[in-house]
């Protein structure tokens, strides 16, 4: 269950990508309502195009990262019990491995989900679904095993 839903997740967020990089014009936006919209972006630095002058860097910070993310998916998965936890840990290798391969194969990662005029979110601010997977699962991973517990009698 837990490889399909990797699979699932990483393909989508891929097919995605390959479909913006394909069909869409760099100055082209599809409106999905006020605020949110569809742009093609390819961000060659970490959050915000930050450190793109170090292509290196980049490459190699992604890579630590992933590989830590998968180690821990790996270990978490055979030993946690809540299934909150699990879907954390399989959402965070998800969105690594996604834009990991974006980074190693084409040389940036293609972020396409475009906000604007929103409260806490920096001007021109553009992902992809392997982020929010990211962040979906940072929170699922810290907090789904934390519950209150059903206690046996």
């Amino acid at each position: 269950m837990w490889i399909g839903l990797f699979l699932f997740l990483t393909g989508t967020d891929l097919a995605v990508k390959q479909y913006v990089e394909t069909q869409m014009e760099e100055t082209e936006e599809i409106r999905l309502s006020r605020r949110l919209f569809f742009r093609k972006v390819h961000n060659r630095g970490f959050l915000l195009g930050k450190l793109e002058e170090f292509p290196g860097l980049i490459k190699g910070v992604s890579m630590l990262a992933a590989g830590m993310a998968g180690l821990f998916a790996l270990q978490g998965i055979r030993k946690e019990k809540s299934r909150k936890a699990k879907a954390g840990l399989v959402l965070t290798l998800a969105g690594a491995a996604s834009n990991l391969y974006d980074r190693l194969v084409r040389g940036y990662v293609v972020d396409y989900i475009g906000i604007e005029e929103v409260k806490g979110v920096p001007k021109g601010f553009t992902a992809n679904l392997a982020d929010l997977y990211l962040l979906a699962g940072a929170v699922l991973s810290a907090f789904g095993g934390k519950g209150r517990r059903k206690q046996r009698r």
